[in-house]
């Protein structure tokens, strides 16, 4: 939460450069309040770009009393399709990883 794309981004790519076999995993929320589809957008296309293999993805659920469940709401059945297309691609950046590792050995 304290870091932009730009520093996730150049942390993966630093510790690559050292590690090349080294894996990321995230936890990922989909469709908080407010989140936009240029917000969504931005998540997923975090995904390949940092290459993280390993996500945690789930949809928004609102909390009573907490600050965020008074925040305009993105709707249920977008959260879920949401989280889908963000698992999807942690598949695909996992499997690349897979194949770029068994071709190494």
């Amino acid at each position: 939460r304290r870091h932009n794309r730009e520093q996730v981004i150049d942390f993966c790519q630093s510790l690559r450069a050292i590690r090349p076999e080294v894996s990321f995993g995230a936890d990922i929320i989909a469709g908080f309040p407010t989140e936009s589809d240029e917000m969504f957008e931005n998540t997923r296309m975090l995904i390949s770009q940092a290459q993280i293999q390993y996500l945690h993805v789930f949809p928004y659920s609102e909390r009573d009393g907490t600050p965020a469940a008074r925040m305009p709401q993105v709707p249920p059945a977008v959260r879920k399709k949401r989280a889908a297309i963000l698992r999807a691609e942690g598949k695909k950046e996992l499997l690349k990883f897979f194949e770029h590792n068994i071709a190494i050995i």
